[in-house]
């Protein structure tokens, strides 16, 4: 593996490096490097939450951005993107005090 001086600020950018032979690998994400033809090996995992107040939850903005999340044309665009499993989007985790 080859070091460079250069520096990447996002995962676009590495990618980048990656495909035009300035760096053998890089870290980040399977978004990033769909677009340039390049392999990807996952090494992680990482799931993220949403923590919203209960009283939030019911609120038209938050219901809209929910409804939109389960449609076809959302799906499609994560599944383009590469890397995204958004099977249990909107489900809810917690439902504490």
């Amino acid at each position: 593996v080859r070091w460079t001086d250069a520096v990447a600020r996002t995962e676009t950018e590495a990618a980048a490096m990656v495909a035009q032979g300035e760096a053998d690998a890089a870290a980040g994400l399977e978004a990033a490097a769909r677009p340039f033809g390049l392999t990807f090996l996952a090494v992680e995992d990482e799931a993220f939450d949403l923590a919203v107040d209960r009283r939030a939850w019911f609120d038209p903005p938050l219901q809209r951005l929910f409804a939109f999340a389960r449609t076809p044309a959302f799906a499609a665009k994560a599944g383009a993107l590469g890397g995204y499993d958004i099977g249990g989007l909107g489900a809810v985790r917690w439902n504490g005090p």
